[in-house]
């Protein structure tokens, strides 16, 4: 997937969202637009476990999004939509100054993908659950799966509750989101080194998911407040 219509001298970094060792991610405009520039530090390359997953974060994501996207996961509103990627990115780019100051140092220039940005979203937490919301978590890690995606890290942080302007929960969106540990089963490239069960790994998160769908259930009965106890 290339740029394509979009470029980096077009786009106006509007604020910080978030920040970890290994992004950083902005609220950015493109043509009145807002979007989502999730940009990554890019250093020396740490290679594959033993048992072949991939620890460079940036190129999990990445492999990720581009099987996701493919298989129109992306379009069924399940994970955001992706709309370029970027490669070799001059920190000093006049319109991003200096909001990338922090990749100066690194190693290589860095590299971003830019998503679609949700706004006013939440994690899912034990005040904000439903059923219905816990019913479509499932449904999208399922759609994840038949991307060949295993998310790797499919627990409630990364459950986000987009709102939409109608009060009506049934139009909400519940996405699946942050790829950067993923076993890309799918991926032409990575997908051969992984000497995991895909199967196995499809049912443990499919599971899961709805073992913490009890476990937040339990905690709103409870009156507990939210981030009470780790999933």
């Amino acid at each position: 997937m290339a740029a394509g219509s979009f470029l980096l001298s077009n786009l106006s970094i509007v604020q910080l969202i978030h920040s970890s060792d290994s992004s950083k991610i902005f609220l950015v405009k493109h043509e009145g637009t807002e979007y989502c520039l999730k940009v990554f530090h890019v250093n020396k390359d740490p290679g594959f476990t033993s048992k072949g997953r991939d620890l460079c974060r940036h190129r999990c994501e990445i492999e990720a999004y581009k099987l996701l996207s493919t298989a129109g996961i992306c379009e069924q509103d399940f994970v955001p939509k992706i709309y370029a990627l970027f490669d070799d990115i001059d920190p000093l780019t006049p319109t991003l100054t200096p909001h990338l100051n922090a990749f100066l140092s690194d190693l290589h220039r860095p590299c971003a993908i830019l998503l679609e940005y949700l706004p006013n979203a939440q994690s899912l937490n034990c005040e904000n659950y439903t059923k219905h919301r816990i019913q479509k978590a499932i449904l999208g890690i399922q759609a994840v799966h038949r991307a060949r995606v295993v998310h790797n890290d499919p627990y409630p942080k990364n459950v986000l509750i987009v709102p939409e302007l109608t009060k009506s929960q049934s139009d909400e969106r519940v996405v699946w989101i942050d790829f950067d540990i993923a076993l890309n089963f799918g991926s032409a490239n990575f997908g051969a080194k992984l000497q995991y069960n895909e199967n196995t790994e499809i049912a443990f998160e499919k599971s899961l998911v709805e073992r913490y769908g009890r476990a937040l259930k339990d905690d709103q009965r409870q009156g507990l407040p939210k981030n009470t106890k780790y999933y």
